[in-house]
Protein backbone atom coordinates (compact mmCIF):
# COMPACT_ATOMS: atom_id res chain seq x y z
CA UNK A 1 0.00 0.00 0.00
CA UNK A 2 3.23 2.19 0.49
CA UNK A 3 3.80 2.05 -2.75
CA UNK A 4 0.63 2.64 -4.32
CA UNK A 5 0.53 5.94 -2.18
CA UNK A 6 3.81 6.91 -3.32
CA UNK A 7 2.85 6.62 -6.85
CA UNK A 8 -0.30 8.64 -5.99
CA UNK A 9 2.21 11.58 -4.81
CA UNK A 10 4.62 11.03 -7.49
CA UNK A 11 1.50 11.90 -10.33
CA UNK A 12 0.11 14.19 -8.56
CA UNK A 13 3.46 16.53 -8.33
CA UNK A 14 3.92 15.30 -12.15
CA UNK A 15 0.00 17.00 -13.26
CA UNK A 16 0.10 20.05 -11.06
CA UNK A 17 0.74 23.36 -11.97
CA UNK A 18 2.72 25.67 -10.04
CA UNK A 19 3.41 29.76 -10.90
CA UNK A 20 6.99 28.85 -12.26
CA UNK A 21 4.72 26.61 -15.43
CA UNK A 22 3.77 30.31 -16.63
CA UNK A 23 4.81 29.37 -19.99
CA UNK A 24 2.55 26.26 -19.50
CA UNK A 25 0.00 28.47 -18.98
CA UNK A 26 0.31 30.92 -21.94
CA UNK A 27 -1.88 28.62 -24.48
CA UNK A 28 -2.75 31.73 -26.44
CA UNK A 29 0.53 31.78 -27.58
CA UNK A 30 2.36 28.87 -26.72
CA UNK A 31 0.71 26.71 -29.55
CA UNK A 32 1.97 23.57 -30.94
CA UNK A 33 2.62 23.36 -34.82
CA UNK A 34 0.29 20.04 -35.49
CA UNK A 35 1.71 17.18 -37.88
CA UNK A 36 -0.28 14.78 -39.15
CA UNK A 37 0.34 10.96 -40.30
CA UNK A 38 -1.82 8.32 -41.37
CA UNK A 39 -0.46 5.13 -41.94
CA UNK A 40 -2.01 2.80 -44.44
CA UNK A 41 -1.92 -0.61 -45.19
CA UNK A 42 -4.13 -0.63 -48.05
CA UNK A 43 -6.45 1.99 -49.86
CA UNK A 44 -9.87 1.10 -48.34
CA UNK A 45 -12.90 2.76 -46.92
CA UNK A 46 -11.30 2.76 -43.57
CA UNK A 47 -7.99 4.40 -44.34
CA UNK A 48 -9.46 7.79 -46.99
CA UNK A 49 -11.87 7.88 -43.92
CA UNK A 50 -9.11 8.57 -41.91
CA UNK A 51 -7.53 10.48 -44.69
CA UNK A 52 -10.60 13.04 -44.94
CA UNK A 53 -10.44 13.62 -41.07
CA UNK A 54 -6.35 14.07 -40.96
CA UNK A 55 -7.28 17.24 -43.32
CA UNK A 56 -9.99 18.94 -40.89
CA UNK A 57 -7.19 19.09 -38.29
CA UNK A 58 -4.15 20.22 -40.09
CA UNK A 59 -2.80 21.35 -43.86
CA UNK A 60 0.39 18.95 -43.15
CA UNK A 61 -0.82 15.67 -43.80
CA UNK A 62 1.43 12.22 -45.25
CA UNK A 63 -0.15 9.55 -45.82
CA UNK A 64 2.52 6.59 -44.58
CA UNK A 65 2.95 2.96 -46.14
CA UNK A 66 5.24 0.17 -45.12
CA UNK A 67 5.47 -2.02 -48.08
CA UNK A 68 7.10 -5.74 -48.17
CA UNK A 69 8.04 -5.43 -52.10
CA UNK A 70 8.57 -3.02 -54.60
CA UNK A 71 5.17 -4.51 -56.73
CA UNK A 72 2.83 -3.75 -53.68
CA UNK A 73 4.51 -0.63 -53.43
CA UNK A 74 3.48 0.19 -57.29
CA UNK A 75 -0.06 -1.28 -56.59
CA UNK A 76 -0.35 0.76 -53.60
CA UNK A 77 0.56 4.09 -55.70
CA UNK A 78 -1.61 3.57 -58.58
CA UNK A 79 -4.40 3.06 -56.11
CA UNK A 80 -3.47 5.93 -54.32
CA UNK A 81 -2.97 8.22 -57.74
CA UNK A 82 -7.17 7.34 -57.63
CA UNK A 83 -7.70 9.73 -54.50
CA UNK A 84 -6.55 12.51 -56.49
CA UNK A 85 -5.64 14.55 -53.37
CA UNK A 86 -2.45 16.80 -52.55
CA UNK A 87 -1.41 14.69 -49.45
CA UNK A 88 2.11 13.20 -50.08
CA UNK A 89 2.57 9.18 -49.87
CA UNK A 90 5.29 8.08 -48.75
CA UNK A 91 6.58 4.24 -48.82
CA UNK A 92 9.53 2.68 -46.96
CA UNK A 93 10.16 -0.83 -47.66
CA UNK A 94 10.21 -3.25 -44.64
CA UNK A 95 10.62 -7.08 -46.05
CA UNK A 96 9.49 -8.66 -42.48
CA UNK A 97 6.69 -6.66 -42.12
CA UNK A 98 8.22 -3.96 -39.56
CA UNK A 99 5.92 -1.21 -39.04
CA UNK A 100 6.72 1.12 -35.71
CA UNK A 101 11.08 1.14 -36.72
CA UNK A 102 10.27 2.32 -39.80
CA UNK A 103 7.73 4.61 -38.88
CA UNK A 104 9.49 6.15 -36.15
CA UNK A 105 12.76 6.38 -38.70
CA UNK A 106 11.28 8.15 -41.04
CA UNK A 107 9.60 10.75 -38.40
CA UNK A 108 13.15 11.17 -36.97
CA UNK A 109 14.58 11.05 -40.68
CA UNK A 110 15.74 14.78 -41.78
CA UNK A 111 13.26 14.22 -44.84
CA UNK A 112 10.48 14.81 -42.36
CA UNK A 113 11.94 18.10 -40.85
CA UNK A 114 10.28 17.43 -37.65
CA UNK A 115 11.17 20.48 -35.03
CA UNK A 116 11.17 20.72 -31.72
CA UNK A 117 7.77 21.77 -30.39
CA UNK A 118 6.31 19.84 -33.38
CA UNK A 119 3.31 17.71 -32.24
CA UNK A 120 2.81 14.95 -34.23
CA UNK A 121 -0.28 12.95 -34.52
CA UNK A 122 -0.84 9.46 -36.07
CA UNK A 123 -4.35 8.62 -36.91
CA UNK A 124 -4.73 4.90 -37.50
CA UNK A 125 -7.62 3.96 -39.82
CA UNK A 126 -9.24 1.24 -38.16
CA UNK A 127 -12.82 -0.94 -39.05
CA UNK A 128 -14.66 -2.48 -36.43
CA UNK A 129 -16.86 -5.75 -36.86
CA UNK A 130 -20.33 -5.87 -35.48
CA UNK A 131 -19.75 -9.24 -33.71
CA UNK A 132 -17.36 -10.14 -31.07
CA UNK A 133 -16.03 -13.33 -32.69
CA UNK A 134 -15.26 -11.12 -36.06
CA UNK A 135 -13.09 -8.62 -34.04
CA UNK A 136 -10.62 -11.33 -33.20
CA UNK A 137 -10.45 -12.57 -37.09
CA UNK A 138 -8.96 -9.03 -38.09
CA UNK A 139 -5.51 -7.45 -38.05
CA UNK A 140 -4.47 -6.07 -34.71
CA UNK A 141 -1.76 -4.20 -35.41
CA UNK A 142 -2.83 -0.67 -34.76
CA UNK A 143 -2.62 -1.71 -30.83
CA UNK A 144 1.19 -2.60 -30.91
CA UNK A 145 1.53 0.92 -33.36
CA UNK A 146 -0.45 2.95 -30.43
CA UNK A 147 1.47 1.32 -27.39
CA UNK A 148 4.92 2.05 -28.88
CA UNK A 149 4.08 5.54 -30.33
CA UNK A 150 2.95 6.47 -26.95
CA UNK A 151 6.05 6.53 -25.54
CA UNK A 152 7.30 9.43 -27.41
CA UNK A 153 6.47 12.53 -25.61
CA UNK A 154 5.77 14.12 -29.23
CA UNK A 155 3.50 11.82 -30.15
CA UNK A 156 -0.38 11.66 -30.04
CA UNK A 157 -2.39 8.82 -31.26
CA UNK A 158 -5.59 8.84 -32.15
CA UNK A 159 -7.89 6.08 -33.88
CA UNK A 160 -10.57 6.43 -36.64
CA UNK A 161 -13.21 4.19 -36.57
CA UNK A 162 -15.01 2.70 -39.68
CA UNK A 163 -17.88 0.45 -38.65
CA UNK A 164 -18.82 -2.79 -40.36
CA UNK A 165 -22.40 -3.85 -41.20
CA UNK A 166 -23.86 -7.23 -40.32
CA UNK A 167 -22.34 -9.38 -43.00
CA UNK A 168 -26.12 -11.27 -43.21
CA UNK A 169 -27.43 -7.00 -43.78
CA UNK A 170 -24.55 -6.60 -46.36
CA UNK A 171 -25.25 -10.00 -48.65
CA UNK A 172 -28.70 -9.45 -48.42
CA UNK A 173 -28.04 -6.06 -50.29
CA UNK A 174 -25.91 -8.17 -52.71
CA UNK A 175 -29.40 -10.36 -53.06
CA UNK A 176 -27.07 -13.32 -52.02
CA UNK A 177 -27.45 -15.59 -49.32
CA UNK A 178 -25.03 -16.47 -46.98
CA UNK A 179 -25.27 -20.08 -47.90
CA UNK A 180 -24.94 -19.16 -51.99
CA UNK A 181 -21.56 -17.23 -51.37
CA UNK A 182 -20.02 -20.39 -49.36
CA UNK A 183 -21.36 -22.57 -52.14
CA UNK A 184 -18.93 -20.23 -55.24
CA UNK A 185 -16.24 -20.88 -52.88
Amino acid sequence: MVKVKLHYIAVADQLRITPADKELLDIEHNIYRNRVIVPIESLNKASVRALRFARTISDNVITFNVSISEEQAKKLQERYKMLNCSIPLVIRYSPYRKIIEPLLEYIKSEEYNYQKGDIITVIIPKFTAPKWWQKLLHNHTWLFIEKELLKEKHIVVSVMPLQLKDDEIVLKNKKQSLWNVLEKD
